[in-house]
């Protein structure tokens, strides 16, 4: 009697990836141990990408230049990069897997073999025809006054066509990077992008040290180079780790192969969703940048602080927990598929919770102490402040959505996120729409915007996966959010009554912005923390157990 497998694939009675079933606490020990290396090395990262931000901020400011190095490399070498991500996990990475799973290496290789040569061929002619182009694409996103001035120009089309050529390099790293991941190795990947990251910062330190008087421009001619350099070294990175197995690699556009046709059917609603998503994101950018000079890189300055915390932690738990679930999808396992979704929301929710409340608290200090200098202006710190009180409410819904997409994904449907994505970009429309015409706000209808779209994607997506999993466990929801609320309404408390003692700290100098958001973290963490172990919330009490028993252990050994 046969069983169906793997998305795409049909066998008798397939093990599961990996040898032998594992129980879940194997599988959970193996999540927690891959999810804190990814956590580490996103960590550090993250703190290049700080670096970067505390360099490039005080160069560029929120001038014209600033908006260049936002629009060639957030907007178009990485927001595109995004969009081929989003288009390959949902298709690629569990049809590899239960492909080698049932039938082994070699013909799980002949997929990526197609789906390589394909993304590669799709990729270089737009980067050609992007970069041929250039000058109009410049000229449609940037305003008249932009246009008059030369250099801006110059900077910008030539900016562009490095981000495309860039582009090409990353994504196809993307491929490398989600193959490792199906043979669940995931220190490599996360180290690659770490160099990334060291990469841009280098260049740009690079450029200062040897050019004295650095201006804007150059800045970001450094900065995009710096780009290129980091895909080329996240791709070098991967190769080694692949080794031997890169020989089953063979340029072909071989479309009778059915996991390629099962993933070009499956990729049908993606592409539909990654379309909304591009034309969503083109005219964010086109408004930002029609709206003012300094706009869009105020815009994306803001969005840097709340994009930072969720993809340390939240990329690396969808990353990790990704190839498990499409395992429990493949068995059809959905009371394991219902639990993990809970223990998920649950432990992203009890770290971005009191994230966002001491965001609240400290914004327009930890703002102004990381980049008030130079030509990063106090007006700089007023225009991201506009922006980034709107976008701190959408901390957790940012969090969480990613990863709960893999849950479709693993359950082999891919047009739900799709429909759930234009239920997304329509609310994101409606509600710019209203903001940037009834109401007449500018960044703040576009921040608020992403937020109340990202939020009503999430709590849609809840509901719908209750259904799809046959019911949630419902008595681990209810008292962990009375508890989380315990907690979070303490730490509110303490944070006022810090803010009141500390108040003349908030507006001096550096040093004293800078004391007011460390003694604002720790007034409003430790209460907490302590109020979460009094109450045993599962989610705090684990760090403990965790740290204690790894030092135990260690002495023991001793």
């Amino acid at each position: 009697m046969s069983t169906e497998g793997p998305p795409g694939v049909e066998t008798p009675a397939p093990l599961p990836a990996g040898g032998p079933e594992r129980s879940n606490e194997e599988r959970g020990r193996s999540i927690v141990r891959n999810t804190v290396i990814v956590t580490l090395f996103s960590a550090l990262g993250r703190a290049f990408g700080i670096g970067r931000e505390l360099v490039m901020n005080p160069v560029l400011g929120t001038r014209a230049g600033a908006d260049i190095y936002r629009f060639a490399v957030d907007r178009i070498a990485v927001d595109l990069y995004t969009k081929v991500e989003k288009l390959l996990q949902p298709t690629y990475l569990p049809l590899f897997v239960g492909r080698k799973v049932v039938a082994g290496e070699e013909a799980a290789w002949r997929f990526t073999c197609v789906t390589g040569t394909i993304q590669l061929l799709l990729l270089g002619v737009l980067a050609a025809f992007g970069s041929l182009w250039s000058h109009a694409v410049v000229d449609w996103f940037f305003p008249d006054a932009f246009m008059i001035d030369p250099v801006k120009v110059a900077s910008a089309v030539n900016m562009l066509r490095l981000a495309l050529v860039t582009l090409v390099i990353y994504s196809m790293s993307n491929l490398t990077e989600l193959t490792l991941q199906a043979y669940e190795e995931f220190t490599i990947p996360a180290l690659a992008e770490s160099l990334r990251k060291i990469a841009m910062l280098g260049t740009l330190l690079a450029a200062m040290a040897v050019l004295t008087h650095l201006n804007e421009y150059q800045a970001v001619s450094a900065l995009v180079y710096g780009l290129l350099l980091g895909a080329v070294a996240r791709l070098v990175c991967h190769l080694p780790a692949l080794g031997r197995r890169l020989l089953h690699f063979r340029p072909s556009l071989d479309v009778s192969n059915p996991d390629v046709r099962k993933a070009g059917r499956l990729m049908v609603w993606p592409i539909g969703g990654m379309l909304l998503a591009l034309a969503r994101n083109v005219v964010e950018m086109k408004t930002a940048l029609r709206i003012g000079e300094g706009m869009l890189a105020g815009l994306s300055a803001a969005r840097k602080f709340i994009d930072l915390p969720w993809q340390i932690l939240g990329v690396a738990v969808s990353q990790v927990i990704y190839p498990f679930i499409s395992e429990l999808g493949a068995k059809e396992k959905r009371s394991d598929l219902a639990d993990a979704l809970v223990s998920m929301c649950r432990v992203l929710a009890f770290v971005f919770v009191p994230f966002t409340i001491l965001l609240f608290a400290t914004a327009e200090q930890l703002v102004s102490v990381l980049y008030e200098r130079r030509l990063f202006t106090g007006a700089s710190v007023d225009l991201t402040m506009t922006a980034l009180v709107c976008y701190i409410p959408g901390l957790v819904f940012f969090a969480i959505e990613d990863p709960m997409l893999k849950w479709f994904y693993a359950l082999s449907d891919t047009r739900t996120p799709m429909l759930l994505g234009v239920l997304s970009d329509a609310t994101y429309f409606a509600v710019m729409f209203i903001g940037l015409r009834v109401l007449h706000a500018q960044l703040q209808a576009l921040a608020l915007a992403m937020v109340l779209s990202k939020a009503l994607k999430v709590l849609t997506c809840f509901v719908i996966l209750r259904y799809k999993l046959g019911g949630l466990p419902w008595k681990r929801i209810y008292p962990f959010l009375g508890k989380l609320t315990a907690a979070s309404a303490v730490m509110v408390v303490a944070l006022v009554l810090a803010g009141r003692a500390c108040a003349p700290l908030a507006d001096g100098g550096l040093v004293h912005k800078a004391t007011f958001v460390a003694v604002m973290s720790v007034s409003g963490l430790v209460p907490f923390a302590a109020m979460s172990l009094l109450l045993r919330i599962e989610e705090g009490g684990l760090v403990v157990q965790t740290v204690a028993g790894k030092v135990l252990r260690k002495l023991g050994r001793k």
